[in-house]
């Protein structure tokens, strides 16, 4: 009796080993199931949900959640990662940011092994980062007041300058970023040199000069994409720098407004993943969908424009010839654009954003 019950007893010990480890072996498989991301809200997301994370769900067999953005996005991402129990898979981040917090080690390496980037520009993608979509700062001007910008539309951010031609007040963002661009153009450098001239010795100083000459007809230092907007349609400013979406949205409302792709400054946002992602391999597996060609396509056919950051979407026949003409990023328009230096920008951002603001207040 006291035999068998110990044969019993030690059976039902090694199934409730045998239990054990299965449901161990299980849990990676059940964490992976759910992939978390963060990304801004409204408009965007329900575009995303629509043509990008429904479809992916299906697909790839996994569930996708999604938070919005605080707009804290380098802040965020610190503060994920050193939680050391990060809870967002996937987050959104501007351009010279996600070089930032990849020099800080806040990031997964990316396997591009999964995700195809061989058509991609080198300037949309790091180690640690992959570009989402583009979008631009363009020159805006206002119809009714800028007379001869309606008859000799401006092709330069040195109109900016050109108070002789272009006369009255400016819109420019209250951030060193497209100031000081625009500054070195309306200098003298040529589009493809603005960075070097930027990193040249003496290249800030050179940039901040010019923008005293500026300063006294800026009437607003716009800190929103709403509040430039507004400014521009109420002819508060004649000329000035808008984020594309804002010029495009103004002029196809009927606002007298217009613009100018040329010397855009062409920019993107980011997808990351944080530094110990809970589901990092799934959340590899999303970005590699996300990056595909018609997936691109159909998130940037769903929002109205925001341009693909992957070229060969332009090729998938997703996109219509309507919606291209809507989009900043074309092949065509970005032989004319000014691409950004995501990787300039994350080495000086913080020098040059004091300066800004010192520049700002004398």
């Amino acid at each position: 009796m006291y035999q068998n019950r110990g044969r019993t007893w030690g059976a039902n010990i090694r199934c409730l080993w045998m239990l054990g480890c299965l449901v161990a072996a299980s849990t990676p498989a059940l964490a992976q199931s759910t992939v978390n991301l963060q990304m801004d809200g409204g408009t965007f997301a329900k575009a995303m949900r629509e043509a990008v994370l429904d479809p992916a769900e299906k697909e790839l067999g996994i569930k996708i959640s999604v938070d919005s953005n605080s707009g804290n996005g380098i802040a965020d991402l610190r503060a994920q990662v050193a939680s050391g129990r990060p809870t967002i898979d996937i987050m959104s981040q501007g351009g010279y940011s996600a070089p930032m917090v990849e020099k800080e080690g806040l990031l997964e390496p990316l396997d591009y092994k999964a995700i195809d980037v061989s058509a991609m520009p080198t300037s949309s993608y790091g180690k640690s980062w992959v570009a989402a979509y583009e979008f631009s700062a363009v020159l805006t001007w206002n119809t009714e007041t800028l007379k001869q910008a309606v008859r000799t539309p401006p092709t330069s951010l040195a109109a900016l300058w050109d108070f002789k031609t272009y006369p009255g007040k400016r819109a420019i963002r209250r951030r060193p970023l497209y100031a000081l661009e625009a500054a070195m153009i309306a200098d003298g450098v040529v589009p493809t040199e603005v960075y070097t001239a930027l990193a040249a010795p003496g290249g800030i100083d050179r940039a901040f000069k010019k923008l005293e000459e500026l300063k006294p007809h800026v009437a607003v230092w716009w800190t929103s994409g709403a509040q430039s907007a507004q400014l521009m349609k109420d002819a508060e400013a004649d000329l000035g720098m808008l984020w594309d979406g804002r010029a495009k949205g103004l002029k196809n409302a009927g606002a007298p407004v217009d613009f100018t792709y040329a010397q855009q400054i062409l920019q993107v946002d980011c997808w990351v993943i944080p530094k110990g992602a809970p589901n990092r391999d799934a959340a590899m597996k999303l970005l590699a969908y996300m990056m595909r060609p018609e997936v691109q396509a159909r998130f940037a056919m769903a929002t109205g424009g925001y341009p693909p950051s992957n070229p060969k979407a332009y090729d998938t026949g997703i996109i219509t010839s309507e919606a291209r003409q809507q989009m900043s990023g074309t092949p065509e328009r970005r032989k004319m654009a000014i691409i950004q230096d995501v990787n300039w920008w994350a080495a000086n951002i913080e020098a040059v954003e004091k300066r800004f603001t010192s520049f700002l207040q004398q």
